[in-house]
């Protein structure tokens, strides 16, 4: 017996030597484990035992026969398999890329105070700069002020020729407001991309009826102080819409019984869990933002009520845009006192400023120790040899983990820096303090390579995975349909038919829409798709009709074009999931536009599936209308007429979606 089990062990690793190599390596491991344990020799020895009348003997040796069995068995179903590794292993880079990117912001923000200390007189020169443009700029706001009101009395004409003063007023307060961003270490403006959900100013109304900034470009404020509160009232880009989970129509919803899900709700490619999607090439999320420097977000607010007061202007609303003139000169006026207060500072800074900065540094060091203690922690329990590409290495045993080696050296280089600082030598601090973000930042880069990869890998399985859901459905689906067309056949030849005959295929195509519901949970937790989901909700749409329609002892043509259009459909999706695979392994993204994940499917394959589901439509309707009887539409013809029509809206839905999806930026 032991030997016939040897062989299938073997046998079954061989099978999963290409599809499964992870299973074949278990199942591997628990056969050498049961080698080594002699289980074959022990059995035999337990058999002569019994033969022998040793029952006290054999009832030990089947004790730890059993005892040992127990274990193989729990090393053979080991499944905090690869999926569960590969989620613990997503989740805790999430975890250290969020933690590197406060600390980067922490460490320049040090760096940026070291700067001003070991350049005294050059800080304060250029804060005597700043408080004299700010106070040219209070005049010229006053000015505009006094302006607007004289023009209200002369009427809507001489209002409307305020707003290029305002404007340009707008433009010199947002040049000092990107010079201190600048010397903060920002992104020149130029460069920027446009933040996200921006609020307006604190204080300010947008212009009515006015469109947001009409043939401005986004953001026009430049790229808005890290750490500055967004800036309320502006909406996110339309092109960042989530994909819109779509009801179920009318005659579409699951059975009772909820939707099956298999296993639970973790997506079937066994996708990792994202508490938040990366941030790779999206703007810097508020965990990554900087403090705003000083007079930084009275400038940025002062900005935004000066653009909302030339749009008034323009439209000759003086009494809106006054309002706004007003609030854009008390943030101006807080601007200057926020960098006069800054300017006492530096010049009155005591002895024992350079051990503040000292303690704040070794705090920060030793918050990067704390990452460094896990990145250990984690390699002891990671088998040899790094992930593809990374360069960061450790000594002795275990897996190193992306970016431990950068992180090892930053901790080094601050502990440096709060040494210069104790000496106050803030230049030295300075140098020590830019090589430390310099490896933070090589750290996070390998992270998020590591993250990208595992996002990968794992939407490959999931692809695989749906792709074999639908082949299973097929074959099912093209069964059913050879089954009511033969029982269409019967009724045809006037042969007697059972009065249960109609219930396997209602029961079959019902099972078949749960299937779809299953499929259409996994997209939709997945996110990343536009057309693919709500191609799926047709297609358990329409597998649910042909239920209906079948109970109704509908086993006629139309029934059966609608069975057809089903396999289609299913035939439709293997195709694009197959070309998504073909495409992910070629190293090809597909794109998906605005940042963040790679979509499920890329354009040119969600494009097709949308081509394929207006064809459908047309080969319906032209189905419908061939089939129609004559004496007028019953209550079911009249729920697929109705049916048609939604589809035709829902198509138009998906096109807009998919325009959205590949004209953003």
């Amino acid at each position: 017996m032991t030997e016939q089990l040897e062989r299938r062990f073997g046998a079954l690793i061989q099978a999963l030597q290409q599809a499964e190599p992870e299973r074949a390596e278990r199942l591997k491991k628990t056969l050498d484990e049961a080698k080594k344990l002699q289980l074959k020799d022990r059995m035999a020895l337990i058999t002569k035992s019994l033969d022998t009348a040793n029952l006290e003997t054999a009832t030990d040796s089947q004790k730890d026969v059993l005892s040992d069995i127990r274990k193989l068995l729990a090393l053979l179903l080991d499944e905090k398999s690869d999926k569960d590794k590969d989620r613990e292993e997503f989740e805790r880079l999430q975890e250290w890329k969020k933690n590197i990117e406060k600390i980067i912001q922490e460490e320049k923000g040090e760096k940026r105070e070291a700067d001003k200390l070991a350049s005294k007189d050059k800080t304060l020169a250029g804060l005597e700069a700043k408080i004299k443009a700010i106070n040219e700029l209070i005049e010229k706001q006053q000015k505009i002020i006094a302006d607007t009101q004289a023009a209200r009395e002369e009427g809507i004409q001489a209002v409307g020729k305020i707003a290029p003063k305002q404007e340009q007023v707008r433009t010199e307060t947002k040049k000092v407001a990107d010079q201190i961003a600048k010397e903060a270490g920002d992104v020149p403006p130029a460069e920027a991309k446009p933040a996200e959900g921006d609020k307006p100013a604190e204080g300010s109304k947008p212009a009515e009826g006015s469109k947001p900034s009409e043939g401005s470009k986004p953001s026009e404020g430049g790229k808005p102080a890290e750490g500055a509160k967004p800036k309320e009232g502006s909406k996110p880009s339309e092109g960042g819409k989530p994909s819109e989970g779509s009801k179920p129509s009318e005659g579409g919803k699951p059975s009772e019984g909820g939707k099956p899900s298999e296993g639970g709700k973790p997506s079937e490619g066994g996708q990792p869990s994202e508490g938040g999607k990366p941030s790779e090439g999206s703007p810097p999320s508020p965990s990554q933002a900087r403090p705003p420097e000083p007079g930084e977000k009275p400038l940025r607010q002062a900005t935004e009520n000066q653009k909302n007061a030339a749009a008034n202007l323009q439209q000759g609303k003086g009494k809106a845009a006054q309002q706004d003139e007003q609030t854009a000169l008390d943030n101006l006026k807080r601007a200057l006192g926020e960098l006069k207060k800054e300017q006492q500072r530096i010049v009155s800074l005591p002895p024992e400023a350079f051990e503040k900065m000292a303690k704040k540094q070794e705090e920060i060091a030793q918050k990067t120790g704390d990452i460094q203690d896990k990145m250990k922690e984690a390699a002891k329990g990671s088998p040899s040899g790094g992930p593809p590409g990374s360069k960061s290495g450790q000594p002795g045993g275990g897996k190193p983990q992306p970016g431990q080696k950068q992180v090892q050296q930053a901790q080094k280089q601050m502990q440096q820096a709060g040494g210069d600082l104790k000496k106050q030598d803030p230049q030295g601090a300075s140098r020590q303090e830019q090589k430390a973000i310099k490896e933070l930042e090589d750290a996070l880069k390998e992270i998020e390579e590591r993250l990208a990869q595992l996002r990968e890998e794992t939407q490959l399985e999931k692809l695989a995975r749906l792709e074999a859901r639908f082949r299973e459905m097929l074959a099912r689906q093209q069964k059913t349909t050879i089954d009511t067309a033969e029982l269409e056949k019967r009724k045809t030849a006037n042969q007697k038919i059972d009065r249960l005959a109609h219930n396997p295929l209602v029961k079959e195509e019902s099972s078949l829409a749960d299937a779809a519901q299953q499929a259409l949970d996994i997209i939709l937790d997945d996110g990343t798709s536009v057309v693919f989901p709500d191609v799926i909700e047709q297609l358990r749409d329409d597998l649910y009709s042909t239920a209906k329609l079948i109970e109704g002892k509908r086993t006629d043509a139309y029934t059966h074009t609608m069975q057809k259009e089903i396999e289609a459909t299913l035939e439709e999706l293997i195709e694009a999931l197959q070309q998504a695979q073909k495409q992910k392994e070629g190293g090809g993204g597909g794109g998906g536009g605005g940042g963040g994940d790679p979509p499920l499917l890329p354009n040119s394959a969600e494009l097709k599936l949308l081509r394929a589901a207006q064809m459908r439509v047309n080969r319906r309707t032209l189905a419908f209308d061939a089939t129609r009887p004559k004496e007028g539409l019953d209550d079911v013809l009249k729920g697929e007429i109705q049916s048609i029509a939604r589809r035709q809206s829902e198509i138009q839905e998906m096109t807009i979606k998919i325009l959205e999806r590949t004209e953003s930026p």
